[in-house]
């Protein structure tokens, strides 16, 4: 049988330390938040007529202003913050080769 740590009063006492808890029983559960922001960014951009291109360094440079702050406090870890600044620089070089065909 699984054991289900539950919340004690220091747990709830302020949205941070509820934030750290969740994290503490689900390591995932803020990257995969970041995820489904990076997904929900980028088909809002792609529906409002934007090249891939920008779409995609749109959503990359939104989720990254978000992750920075999320890595200070010990939310997610350095190397999630790193694959951000990687797809932003995939989506910076994407939308120079898309604007220079030759």
């Amino acid at each position: 049988m699984t054991h289900i740590p539950q919340p004690n009063d220091t747990d709830a006492e302020s949205l941070f330390a509820l934030a750290r808890y969740a994290s503490g029983i689900e390591p995932l559960l803020f990257p995969i938040v970041m995820l489904c922001l990076w997904v929900v960014s980028f088909i809002i951009m792609m529906n409002k007529g934007e090249s891939g291109s920008r779409s995609w360094t749109f959503a990359s440079f939104f989720t990254s202003v978000l992750v920075i702050p999320l890595t200070l406090m010990g939310f997610v870890s350095a190397t999630n913050m790193y694959m951000i600044g990687i797809f932003v620089a995939v989506g910076v070089i994407w939308m120079i080769l898309e604007n220079n065909p030759s």
